[in-house]
């Protein structure tokens, strides 16, 4: 059954204060610090060793970032889309960098500050784009259950109007009725 009418979800921000949503960005952040490391290790073996490395910059960020979205979620619920995102990418940038200026020894490695910062936006950017996805791939599925509930309460009324077509009917001209009941029952 084709809907007729159907309002577009607007853009809207995630709920950082969701565990499923906070436990997505962990995974992802996750395994593209882990794609990180394999395309960083030049074996097998040094790839447990290039992750740690890794994690040892990524985790801190993403755990103070997580806390900082956690914290600013109602801010960013009443702000427009596009500020919200650009609040985000901001604050993950800084906090990425200032990890990096903390910790000395991942800048004399050759991960600088601009690299590091740039891989965050960058991250940040795709998971942006795969919340907005999923945002409008689930509001399809709200508006088809909006309509099935606006169905659903018009259905009894339907048949409340039905019967009393048929009670009207019945008192108008009942012999009819009952006659033709007879014949069936004589028979």
């Amino acid at each position: 059954m084709p809907i007729l009418s159907q309002t577009s979800v607007p853009d809207a921000l995630p709920d950082f204060r969701n565990l499923g949503v906070v436990a997505r960005i962990l995974v992802i952040v996750n395994l593209a610090a882990l794609l990180a490391a394999a395309i960083r290790a030049p074996t097998l073996g040094l790839l447990g060793d290039a992750f740690i490395e890794i994690a040892f910059v990524v985790e801190p960020v993403l755990v103070a970032s997580l806390c900082l979205l956690w914290a600013a979620s109602p801010w960013l619920a009443k702000r427009p889309y596009w500020i919200g995102l650009a609040a985000i990418a901001v604050g993950v940038m800084w906090l990425t960098a200032g990890a990096q200026w903390v910790r000395a020894s991942v800048v004399t490695e050759g991960l600088g500050i601009l690299r590091g910062a740039s891989f965050a936006l960058l991250l940040a950017a795709f998971l942006a784009g795969y919340f907005h996805l999923r945002n409008r791939a689930f509001s399809p599925a709200l508006a088809e259950a909006r309509l099935q509930a606006l169905q659903a309460r018009i259905r009894p009324h339907f048949l409340f109007n039905s019967l009393n077509t048929v009670l009207s009917l019945i008192r108008r001209d009942p012999m009819p009725c009952m006659n033709a009941s007879m014949v069936t029952v004589a028979r």
